[in-house]
């Protein structure tokens, strides 16, 4: 922010959890927990997910690449759906 704040065109992309090809292994960390039977779940599994997929994050990317558009902006990008991680391991097992 400090760039665009000084005049350089900076736009700042914060993605959520990111899935699909290439995943960072968040979502394989939960799934190979799942699968052995234990996840270490903190709290009540309440807690929302909200991941975004790899075609989506780079749709958001060159969306703000476009010239004038988000210059000196903060976007985060996701998918629509976001899930309770119970939901989300309850699901693969």
């Amino acid at each position: 922010m400090e760039y665009a704040k000084s005049g350089y065109p900076a736009t700042i992309i914060r993605p959520t959890a990111i899935y699909g090809p290439g995943d960072p292994a968040r979502f394989l960390m939960i799934f190979k927990w799942a699968n052995r039977g234990y996840f270490p779940m903190f709290g009540d599994g309440k807690t929302f997910y909200h991941p975004v997929y790899i075609d989506n994050l780079v749709d958001g990317f060159l969306l703000a690449m476009e010239v004038g558009r988000g210059n000196g902006e903060a976007f985060i990008i996701a998918d629509e759906a976001y899930y309770p991680i119970a939901e989300l391991v309850m699901a693969y097992r």
